[in-house]
C-alpha cells in the first residue's frame, strides 16, 4: 500500500487550521439567535463582548532547532484562548539524529489551545498544540575510518504534539507577552529518502500578540 503524499498532510492540516474560524462563526451565529429568543429563556451574561482576535508572533527554541513564526488568537472569554501559526523550523541536529550530522528545515502549520488563569490572558496558563512540519533535512555519513563521506536529502513531514506551560503580561496598551515551556515529540510520520531522527523534544520560547 502506497504511504499518503506531503500534499495529502498539507491539506489536513490546512483543514485542521480552518476549525477556529468556523468555531468563530458558529458562535456569533448562535449569539444572534439568543439575542432573538423571547424573555424568560436564559440569555448570555451582559459582561459577554463575543469573540476577540489577536496577532503578532512568536519564537521557540529546543535543543536541535529554533522555531520563528506569526500567530493569530481567537478569545472566547473566561481565559480561553485558541489560536493558529505558521513559521519557519530551523534543524540543526549535527550527531543527534540518524547519521553523523543532520541540518535543514522547513515550513509549518499548527493551532493550539491556551488556559489563562485571569479572564484578560494574564497569569499563569497551560495548554497544548499540534503542528505539522515539511522538513528538508541535509545528513551525511563518515565511511569508515577515512575522511570519505557519503550525503543525502530526506524529505520529512513531522507531526509535533506538546503540552506546554507559562506565565503571561498583560499591558495596557493591547499588548500581551507570554513566557511558555513546552514538552512533546517529533514524529515522523512521513519520509522520502533515508530515515532521521526524531523522538522526545523540549521548548521554551515567547509569543508576543496585541489586539486588533
Amino acid at each position: 500500500m502506497s504511504r499518503p503524499s506531503r500534499h495529502f498532510f498539507t491539506a489536513a492540516a490546512a483543514a485542521l487550521l480552518c476549525l477556529p474560524a468556523c468555531t468563530t462563526v458558529m458562535e456569533s451565529g448562535f449569539q444572534e439567535d439568543l439575542q432573538s429568543l423571547k424573555p424568560g429563556v436564559r440569555q448570555l451574561p451582559a459582561s459577554y463582548d463575543g469573540t476577540a482576535f489577536r496577532g503578532g508572533g512568536e519564537v521557540q527554541v529546543y535543543p536541535t532547532g529554533t522555531i520563528v513564526g506569526v500567530r493569530g488568537e481567537a478569545d472566547f472569554g473566561g481565559g480561553e484562548m485558541v489560536s493558529v501559526r505558521a513559521g519557519y523550523n530551523f534543524a540543526d541536529r549535527e550527531d543527534n539524529g540518524n547519521h553523523d550530522a543532520e541540518r535543514g528545515g522547513g515550513p509549518g502549520w499548527g493551532f493550539g489551545y491556551r488556559h489563562y488563569a485571569d479572564a484578560d490572558g494574564s497569569g499563569w496558563l497551560y495548554g497544548g498544540r499540534l503542528d505539522l512540519w515539511l522538513l528538508d533535512i541535509d545528513w551525511r555519513d563518515r565511511i569508515g575510518k577515512s575522511n570519505r563521506q557519503r550525503r543525502g536529502t530526506t524529505e520529512a513531514t513531522v507531526l509535533m504534539p506538546t503540552v506546554e506551560g507559562g506565565y503571561a503580561f498583560s499591558f495596557s496598551n493591547g499588548w500581551r507577552l507570554d513566557f511558555a515551556l513546552g514538552v512533546g515529540a517529533e514524529i515522523n510520520i512521513d519520509e522520502n529518502g533515508e530515515s532521521v531522527g526524531d523522538g522526545a523534544i523540549l521548548l521554551g520560547g515567547f509569543a508576543f500578540v496585541k489586539d486588533f
